[in-house]
């Protein structure tokens, strides 16, 4: 019951004030860097499919935040069972210089802001709030 508490609670910061989180991890260099949108869809794809590694793989050094790899796999098991981003799909998008913010939407009218930023010349998730 703790654990599922505690995943809650690292779901409830990793969703809304983008607290806590999971990643930051590489990707493959021999293609064209992604866009923000690109990284953002494939954030809320992983998402919808319940895939914290792929989550993790796509969010900024300071979204990792506190929580560690171990509870990705618990954050990423909680949200797949909002069942609320399935088929998610970006409906607008700003960038700025090496920042942007990519809406997305899921199937079910959900919308996020996902807060983007550059690391290393690659596009990262540093944020996500529900609109």
């Amino acid at each position: 019951m703790k654990r599922l508490i505690a995943a809650v609670a690292v779901a409830t910061a990793l969703i809304g004030i983008g607290a806590a989180g999971c990643g930051g991890g590489g990707s493959d260099t021999d293609s064209e860097p992604a866009s923000p949108e690109d990284v953002a869809l494939a954030y809320w794809n992983a998402y919808a499919d319940g895939d914290g590694a792929g989550m993790c793989d796509k969010m900024s050094a300071d979204f990792f935040g506190s929580a560690g790899s171990d509870s990705c796999a618990q954050t990423a098991a909680v949200l797949a069972e909002r069942d609320d981003m399935d088929s998610p799909e970006v409906t607008d998008s700003q960038v700025d210089g090496e920042t942007a913010k990519v809406t997305v939407t899921g199937s079910q009218g959900v919308t996020y802001v996902t807060d983007m930023v550059q690391e290393d010349g690659e596009w990262r998730v540093d944020n996500a709030q529900q609109k």
